[in-house]
């Protein structure tokens, strides 16, 4: 078991690097083990020591409400689901940027995106928003078209399925990764399929 502490005034210094897995083999995240010494640090308790959690491609995060507030876009979806669950999102590198990471958002309304996804490839012959994949052994919706750029420090905490992180498989992460990053070229073309500003959002995170 593990949980994620705040620790205060205490600065970390680096021993060296740990992956953990899930238990099967497959990795969960990266992690350095760290020694208290005195600032504020987040990390992950696990067996009893102090580690510091990367956030990694293939998982999925929450969102500080702080990032919501900075971008100020009507379009970006509600960090609230029923008022009280925050929404989870796919994390992705950016290609040319290796401090941002892509969110795509991930739902649960698999049979209404279906639909759309249908009257799509009926009209234009294909579907490049929307992808249909399975997170913790459930079909969901990945939502390209409502995918946006982030910077690490926005990250809030990884989400978790009965305490364990999730990451989805290898080739669902690649055809996210060729939609997206088709999305992206369209739109350096003119051709803009992104429910958001993707362009003010990477100013605004960009500049601070």
């Amino acid at each position: 078991m593990y949980h994620l502490p705040m620790a205060w005034d205490i600065r970390y210094s680096v021993c060296r690097y740990v992956p953990l897995t899930d238990g099967v083999g497959y990795k969960i995240f990266g992690v350095q083990m760290v020694y208290p010494h005195n600032v504020f640090c987040e990390g992950v308790f696990f067996e009893g020591r102090e580690y510091i959690m990367k956030l990694e491609q293939g998982y999925s995060y929450h969102i500080k409400n702080e990032f919501f507030e900075l971008i100020n876009d009507k379009n970006l979806m509600s960090n609230k689901e029923n008022s009280n669950y925050r929404p989870h999102y796919c994390a992705l590198k950016d290609s040319k940027n290796q401090q941002l990471y892509w969110m795509i958002p991930i739902s649960s309304k698999v049979d209404k995106y279906k639909n759309i996804i249908e009257k799509k490839i009926e009209k234009y012959g294909s579907c490049d928003t929307i992808c249909l994949g399975y997170f913790a052994g459930d079909e969901r919706a990945y939502l390209l078209q409502n995918a946006f750029p982030i910077k690490e420090e926005y990250i809030d905490h990884i989400h978790t399925v009965n305490n364990m992180p999730i990451r989805i498989h290898k080739q669902l992460e690649e055809k996210l990764e060729s939609m997206l990053n088709k999305l992206i070229s369209l739109k350096n073309k003119g051709i803009n399929m992104f429910f958001t500003d993707i362009d003010i959002i990477r100013k605004k995170i960009e500049e601070i």
